[in-house]
């Protein structure tokens, strides 16, 4: 089964990599789906993979902090990977190992999109050279805020 997954995605263009399972990923695949994008998900948590595995995910077990794991998904080929542990400093591993394999690779144009959720790493992580740092909780708040004030003024 693991070899037929990372076979298969080292032939896939397109597609999006989501390292790490949670709620924010789930919402993610959702998405993904609907759109008809291919994915893959890497995560180290056997258990999830069994998870994921039997709602009929295309999935790997593996570290996506490590390059190793990550250059199995195919980077080259993909649109984007998206760092969605709910570690924010895992997710910085993540990203720093996405973007020091696009600078180091050919033809790697894929996008680099991180989740945050301490506000106070955004910038951070910002600053590594990532295309973009998504905080949902931070989104979140804002536009239950705006909502608040939006009913307000009917």
């Amino acid at each position: 089964g693991v070899l037929n997954i990372v076979s298969r995605f080292q032939k896939t263009r397109d597609h999006v990599v989501v390292c790490g399972y949670s709620s924010v990923a789930e919402s993610i695949l959702d998405e993904l789906q609907e759109r008809g994008v291919e994915y893959l998900v890497i995560d180290d948590r056997p258990d999830m993979i069994d998870y994921l595995r039997g709602k009929g995910d295309d999935v790997m077990l593996g570290d996506p902090t490590r390059r190793e794991t990550l250059s199995q998904a195919n980077l080259a080929g993909a649109q984007a990977v998206i760092a969605a542990f709910d570690s924010d400093s895992v997710n910085t591993l993540v990203v720093m190992t996405a973007r020091e394999l696009r600078e180091s690779g050919q033809d790697t144009q894929f996008r680099i999109i991180a989740r945050v959720e301490d506000e106070e790493n955004v910038e951070k992580v910002r600053h590594i050279g990532i295309d973009e740092v998504i905080s949902p909780s931070t989104l979140g708040g804002r536009m239950m805020a705006a909502k608040v004030v939006e009913s307000g003024r009917g």
